[in-house]
């Protein structure tokens, strides 16, 4: 991982994760950084790591109920939202797991640690993750912190899409995941975003069959999930970013080269569950590929 300081202009390397993970959810609440799920190139996972800035170092946080990669999350009330994503589980008898998948199974979880530490970020953090192609066995040492995972040993489990979404309390260290709070649809790789009144939209994504156009809004004092404007075109993997006062951009993404208007960002403009959406005046600020990219914004 490294951080980059606004103020020098330079990038640094930071204390590593303790467990290498692509497709991770990453979040910055509370002056710290959660980083939960993922794929280690051996199965999903469930774990769930915090870095303290001041401290630069990790602590291994309560494990999601879930294994879950690709998920979309976000603060919400200064608590982790993580929605959708693929996760896997054990195939029942007569369903059968697709051929690529047959041999996965979740990663071993490592001992639980609550995250330490007041210290507030003072610089803009990015975490990036490897994905681990050959893991070498290792015994866990008395005392480590962030032990080896076990390699999969056994077939019969399939991947699945999610509706379901958990809660993080950094200040409880726990998750919670709640039937209530399922997305309206289950997806995978969708961008989030938390609008200016604090209600978190979930948008595009992927769903069977590939990119997805629909839009949700969760608001949390009514408690529920509603549609709103679908998005003029499919998008996957895209990034969603807040501009100021009601104004939301999607940048990037995967989408099907043919759509209309498929070389420029979008541009949302929110009154409350009121959504319109509209190419961005940029054009597309971000070339992206099979796998999607990241990007962020200061305003």
């Amino acid at each position: 991982m490294h951080a980059y300081d606004l103020t020098t202009g330079a990038w640094t390397a930071c204390a590593p994760l303790g467990a290498a993970r692509t497709g991770a959810s990453v979040v910055a609440v509370g002056g710290k950084i959660v980083v939960a799920g993922g794929w280690s190139g051996a199965g999903h996972l469930r774990s769930a790591e915090v870095y303290d800035p001041s401290a630069d170092a990790w602590t291994v946080a309560a494990s999601m109920e879930r294994t879950r990669a690709w998920a979309s999350a976000s603060c919400v009330g200064g608590k982790v939202v993580v929605a959708g994503g693929v996760s896997v589980r054990e195939a029942e008898e007569g369903e059968n797991a697709p051929a690529e998948e047959e041999e996965e199974e979740e990663e071993a979880e490592p001992a639980l640690a609550a995250p330490t530490g007041d210290g507030e970020a003072t610089t803009a953090v990015a975490a990036t993750a490897e994905v681990v192609e050959e893991e070498e066995e290792a015994e866990e040492e008395e005392g480590d912190e962030f032990p080896a995972a076990a390699a999969p040993v056994t077939s019969g489990n399939i991947s699945i899409v999610e509706a379901s979404v958990e809660v993080y309390d950094l200040a409880t260290n726990s998750w919670t995941c709640s039937p209530a709070d399922e997305l309206l649809h289950a997806c995978s790789s969708a961008a989030s975003v938390v609008d200016d009144d604090g209600a978190l939209f979930v948008l595009g994504g992927k769903v069977e069959g590939g990119p997805s156009c629909a839009a949700t809004r969760f608001d949390r004092a009514a408690g529920a999930w509603t549609a709103v404007a679908d998005l003029p075109m499919a998008v996957e993997s895209a990034t969603a970013v807040r501009l100021g006062p009601n104004r939301v951009a999607l940048v990037g993404g995967k989408r099907a080269q043919d759509a209309k208007d498929a070389d420029r960002d979008l541009l949302a403009t929110i009154e409350g569950s009121d959504v319109t959406w509209a190419p961005a005046p940029w054009g597309r600020a971000v070339g992206m590929g099979e796998n999607g990219a990241c990007a962020a914004v200061w305003v």
